[in-house]
């Protein structure tokens, strides 16, 4: 299946911050055929990405009043759902560019640190299988030889 390649880019409307999806013309018109829904489609997208931004801006706000082992699940749980936003447009057809540099300027955090999250997050399917003791510096280091 084609892919429609987009990008998501911070809009304000009054005081309200909302993220627009911008797609290739070029994907577009390749694939519209066989996706007569695709209004919906980008809407759906984008109301995703707002969602998982607010929510990993949560994790990330609270991250501080948590105790060292309960930080590592946090941190795995903002890269689950970042794992979980572009698993979801990939199965809708749809492919992120670049989407580090999109979750690491709404999350206001370097494209290297969404690099290590999606890197561990990859290696460690179930937050279960964490040691606690452990920091996310051991995990990173393991994983991405940070």
């Amino acid at each position: 299946m084609d892919k429609i390649y987009f990008e998501l880019e911070p809009v304000q409307y009054g005081t309200q911050n909302y993220f627009r999806a911008r797609l290739q013309i070029s994907d577009a018109l390749r694939v519209i055929p066989n996706n007569e829904n695709l209004t919906e489609k980008v809407a759906m997208i984008e109301d995703l990405y707002e969602k998982t931004i607010r929510e990993c801006r949560e994790i990330y706000r609270q991250i501080r009043t948590y105790k060292r082992g309960e930080r590592l699940y946090r941190y795995w749980d903002i890269a689950d759902k970042i794992m979980n936003f572009l698993r979801q447009t990939d199965q809708e057809g749809f492919f992120l560019n670049y989407p580090a540099s999109h979750f690491a300027r709404d999350l206001e955090v370097t494209s290297r640190t969404i690099d290590y999250l999606l890197a561990f997050r990859k290696q460690i399917a179930d937050k279960n299988q964490l040691d606690p003791t452990k920091s996310l510096n051991y995990y990173t280091r393991r994983y991405c030889g940070a």
